[in-house]
């Protein structure tokens, strides 16, 4: 019986333990991303790459474009929210898995602030956070599989 509840506590406080680094994760994600935000057209402009950092999307990357410095969605897709933040291109029938996720940092020497994926209609970009600028530059990425691809500054 002793055996049976030290077995107990210990599958309970993993349980707890690793509940609270997923909420931990997943909050501090969330506090950088606001990737369901939806912007105007104008805002939308502001957000087209300054330099595209790529020729052509990593493989794995589905149900996207480049077009002009923005990216866009490719017929038969749509923006999907991602429980840690990022956003992605799903199929609209449902049909199989994400190709890649996208996300934005700020980055440079020192630099402070957020940055935010943000979509307007079948486009997606970089912009920084409305409250807390981002004193550097935005840098979208691009995850797919293990590989990270940093694809853009804004």
């Amino acid at each position: 019986m002793k055996c049976i509840s030290m077995i107990l506590v210990a599958v309970v406080t993993l349980t707890l333990l690793i509940a609270a680094y997923s909420q931990t994760r997943q909050s501090g994600n969330q506090s950088i991303q606001t990737s369901n935000d939806q912007l105007t057209k104008e805002q939308m402009a502001k957000a087209k790459a300054k330099k595209v950092l790529v020729k052509s999307l990593p493989k794995g990357v589905e149900g996207v474009e480049l077009k002009d410095g923005i990216f866009r969605l490719k017929p038969g897709f749509k923006w999907v929210s991602q429980p840690d933040g990022t956003i992605a291109a799903a199929r609209n029938n449902g049909g199989a898995g994400l190709g890649g996720s996208f996300d934005c940092q700020c980055t440079g020497t020192d630099a402070k602030g957020k940055c935010v994926v943000a979509t307007q209609g079948s486009s997606m970009g970089c912009v920084s956070h409305d409250t807390d600028k981002c004193s550097g530059t935005c840098t979208l990425t691009v995850f797919t599989g293990l590989a990270t691809t940093r694809i853009a500054i804004y």
